[in-house]
């Protein structure tokens, strides 16, 4: 399978890695995700009643737990850095990146600039990740208010090419129509995708408070209106925007050419640090082989 990946520079690429390597990682230890997730875990997709609210949720809590590990293990390497440069310390900057060549006074302006934004933009969204994970975990605890949490279910009738686990914040739907800020003043909703490789098709959740639901209502009648084609397209560009934690079969990616190989890592590395329009997104679809994209040609 394909995963998007940092090498020791800190730059995103598509990365193939081992079946065992491949898995949407919960973020607990083995121990607890053996306990936690083995209704989920060790039975057919077949055989899941999907209208569950408990296996929703089971869903739900390994995708925020994992984002929730990759988050807080981002929140400690730019921690790191930040010290680097406080205390002006190259060798330590250099130790850290795994690059003899970085600098303080090079690196410094761009650190300044943009990294410490966010790191704090990091440590705002774990917070909330934290509320979500035990609001969650509590539910399933107790085994009670189960209709909190609402989920938006999807068919994309094509062959199991993908999948993801992870949470977003939306700030405009596909047409550009304006959904939310990320700010202190008021309460962001966030989402909880999860996209699920059946044996032939795809299944993608989005899951929400029900406190969130007319804030999120306008990016789903427009999911809800667009044709079969079209959702493919938006859900691709949905994972390129959001999803760091996704895996491709080799079967599509091994397809596109070195342009859409390029455009790919780079979509995926800008989106990381800032808010994209779904309009600047190519349309690389993620879902179909024979999509709406140019594939493997010679150059």
């Amino acid at each position: 399978m394909y995963m998007p990946k940092s090498n020791q520079n800190g730059i995103v690429k598509l990365t193939k890695v081992g079946r065992k390597q491949a898995t949407i990682f919960s973020g607990f230890c083995n121990y607890h995700d053996n306990d936690t997730f083995e209704e989920i875990e060790n039975v057919n997709f077949n055989e899941i009643d999907w209208d569950n609210p408990r296996t929703l949720l089971l869903y739900s809590l390994r995708a925020i737990s994992r984002e929730n590990w990759a988050k807080k293990s981002g929140i400690s390497f730019l921690s790191k850095i930040d010290s680097c440069i406080r205390k002006d310390d190259s060798e330590s900057l250099k130790e850290t990146y795994n690059d003899d060549h970085i600098s303080i006074k090079d690196f410094s302006p761009y650190w300044t600039a943009h990294g410490r934004q966010h790191l704090k933009g990091l440590k705002k969204l774990v917070s909330r990740i934290n509320k979500i994970f035990e609001s969650i975990r509590t539910i399933l605890r107790n085994g009670k208010k189960f209709h909190l949490w609402q989920t938006k279910k999807y068919l994309l009738n094509c062959k199991p090419l993908s999948g993801a686990a992870s949470v977003f914040s939306p700030q405009k739907t596909p047409n550009g129509s304006h959904i939310q800020k990320l700010n202190l003043k008021s309460e962001v909703a966030d989402i909880i995708i999860n996209i699920l490789p059946l044996p032939s098709e795809h299944l993608i959740m989005l899951t929400y408070h029900k406190n969130h639901k007319e804030k999120l209502l306008p990016l789903f009648d427009e999911l809800d209106s667009l044709d079969s084609d079209k959702q493919e397209i938006i859900f691709s560009k949905i994972l390129i925007m959001h999803c760091e934690n996704m895996v491709l079969s080799p079967r599509i990616v091994e397809c596109w050419n070195d342009r859409t190989r390029r455009e790919f890592d780079n979509c995926f590395d800008q989106t990381i640090t800032s808010e994209v329009d779904f309009d600047k997104i190519p349309n690389i679809n993620l879902f179909r082989i024979d999509g709406n994209y140019p594939q493997a040609q010679p150059e």
